[in-house]
């Protein structure tokens, strides 16, 4: 309810999400675009939005582990933290499962879900406190100076308002001139009241309390906006968007260093842990193909640049901070020739011949038959391992054997299978 706590909260979630990533299988390869692998990046960004918007609030995030009616095809599905309770063990007081009524059974196993806690001083089976928690107390005090210019205005815009009248006045004349008075701003919506009073000299009206003017407390605001910053690890030029982002801003550059990532990391770190170490993948934050951290790169290699008095960039480097492919290098030089060139030997017995018409041989790695077999069998035992232990979903242990359009058909095929036979 106050708009610069959303603020604060939004601007982290919305750079967590977005942080760039990669999905690695167990040799390195990034099987992100891969479609058997859709499952676990369809939504991911969602999913990162709103379990940072909940451990900022709450201090807590849980995804529940999902898959289809056959057990296969895993994803994440977030839920809210107030929906999910935690189990601890009697008598070791080590975290034993959660609890969710909207579940059937209710129970949920540690293997079932990913839990993000924020760090706890004092309890290692129970979350701390949410940044937002934090700044509760700064919060409040917005809301309070708020709610008061609001109910000001809701009231009329007149404030409380003393009409000082004789002592000897009768109480049916005080009643009059205070009725008097209230009906000729009844119609400015709930005007606060005026009050006839007795004094011994009968002065102008005056009001008490603060008006609207004496209560803006720009300073006071100011303060507690910059301690709610604080809370949240971002810069006050930040939440106010008064950065420069265009000159690369240190201020949003040191935000995203010291605040985005390390959180990034810590919540690649703990998925990896609870869900994708056990498909044999590893989630890892790519943070150099940022804008910023490209823009930051590429001044610090103009600068090594000046102070050298030679360039320290490749060209193909260049381009690959800008998202660009390497130039093709002209058909038969791989690289710029130095020195006197000696002559290479050639075995005619190894060497590919070229084809007919001139065009280069492709290079790419093609598993020979019975390394595609043997991968085959090995997923087709995992698979029915898996099948007659209650359906939970399998990976090919050697995608990078399996050509991809028979793991892709045979995974789709499989999404079929009812039976182990």
């Amino acid at each position: 309810v106050v708009s610069y706590v959303f603020r604060c909260v939004n601007i982290r979630a919305q750079e967590v999400a977005r942080m760039p990533r990669q999905l690695l299988d167990r040799a390195g390869n990034d099987v992100g675009e891969n479609p058997a692998y859709a499952s676990l990046t369809k939504n991911l960004s969602r999913v990162l939005f709103a379990q940072e918007i909940s451990r900022c609030l709450a201090g807590a995030a849980y995804s529940l582990v999902e898959a289809n009616a056959m057990g296969r095809q895993p994803s994440l599905r977030w839920v809210p933290s107030s929906s999910v309770k935690i189990h601890t063990d009697f008598q070791t007081k080590r975290l034993d499962y959660f609890i969710r009524r909207e579940n059937t059974p209710p129970n949920i196993s540690l293997d079932k879900i990913v839990y993000l806690w924020n760090f706890n001083p004092d309890k290692d089976n129970a979350p701390g406190q949410g940044e937002s928690m934090v700044s509760l107390g700064e919060a409040s005090t917005l809301y309070a100076l708020d709610s008061f210019v609001a109910g000001y205005f809701g009231s009329g815009a007149v404030p409380v308002t003393i009409v000082p009248v004789d002592p000897n006045t009768q109480d049916s004349d005080i009643d009059k001139t205070q009725n008097f008075w209230n009906r000729r701003i009844a119609g400015v919506a709930r005007a606060w009241r005026y009050i006839v009073m007795r004094m011994t000299e009968a002065n102008k009206p005056f009001t008490i309390g603060s008006n609207v003017k004496e209560t803006n407390a720009p300073e006071l605001s100011a303060e507690k906006k910059s301690g709610i910053a604080i809370a949240h690890g971002i810069p006050p030029n930040i939440v106010d968007g008064s950065y420069k982002y265009a000159t690369a801003d240190s201020e949003y550059l040191n935000f995203i260093v010291g605040t985005i990532l390390p959180r990034v990391e810590d919540t690649f770190e703990t998925m990896n842990e609870q869900f994708y170490a056990r498909l044999g993948l590893t989630l890892k934050a790519v943070p150099e193909k940022l804008e910023i951290m490209q823009t930051m790169q590429l001044a610090q290699a103009q600068s090594v640049s000046t102070a050298v008095g030679e360039p320290v960039m490749r060209r193909d480097e260049g381009r690959a901070i800008l998202g660009l492919k390497p130039e093709p290098k002209p058909m038969g030089i791989t690289s710029k020739p130095t020195g006197t060139p000696q002559p290479v030997p050639v075995n005619t017995e190894t060497t590919p011949k070229p084809y007919t018409t001139g065009t280069p041989r492709p290079v790419k790695f093609v598993a020979s038959p019975d390394e595609i077999k043997a991968a085959l069998a090995e997923w087709r035992k995992a698979a029915l391992s898996a099948r007659k232990a209650g359906g939970a979903f399998v990976f090919p242990s050697a995608p990078n054997v399996i050509p991809d359009d028979i793991a892709v058909s045979i995974n789709d095929a499989l999404a079929g299978a009812k039976t182990a036979k």
